[in-house]
């Protein structure tokens, strides 16, 4: 692992409304003296304000949160200046979730597992260092994902996966009818 030229330590904000994780990620990353955790939020709303006010070099940020979903979060995030390096932390692996981690505006994504903290060292490590990061688990199944032919986003038009997205939010059939 590359190491911080002295003095220097990456900022990180966690976007996490779970607090055993929130505990946690904040534990593993205040050994670390190339890092510094600059604050974890509960919600998406919290987060982008966060990100606005601190602007962190990098964000952890968990999918399932109470007031959005972490991809609206991402995208909001994408807007901001400096924008900040996001690398997904969750226990979500679904299509929807692996797809969307394809994107490039995503650095890299890690799941919630027991050696989290080792994954979290070398995945934001490799995010400073410029690169991407995704866990072999990650890798994996999205290789499977991209092989499959009954992939959802080869199978439905991109309208269709506008609404299944804005189903996915909870969004009733007014709101998905006002969206698109």
């Amino acid at each position: 692992m590359r190491s911080a030229p002295v003095g220097t330590r990456h900022t990180v904000l966690h976007i996490e409304d779970d607090p055993f994780w929130s505990e946690l990620v904040a534990k593993a990353i205040g050994q670390w003296p190339e890092f510094r955790l600059v604050g974890t939020v509960p919600t998406g709303v919290d987060g982008i304000r966060r990100c606005q006010e601190l602007a962190p070099r990098i964000v952890v940020l968990d999918l399932r949160l109470p007031d959005m979903n972490g991809f609206e979060v991402l995208e909001a995030l994408q807007r901001q200046s400096p924008r900040p390096k996001v690398l997904l932390m969750t226990v979500r692996d679904d299509q929807v979730a692996l797809h969307h981690a394809s994107r490039p505006e995503v650095a890299g994504m890690i799941s919630k597992t027991a050696y989290f903290d080792l994954e979290l060292r070398g995945a934001l490590a490799v995010i400073v260092s410029g690169g991407r990061y995704f866990a072999g688990r990650i890798q994996a199944a999205a290789r499977s994902l991209r092989a499959s032919p009954t992939a959802y986003f080869k199978l439905l038009t991109p309208r269709e996966i506008a609404v299944l997205r804005a189903i996915a939010m909870g969004c009733d059939d007014g709101e998905i009818a006002a969206l698109l």
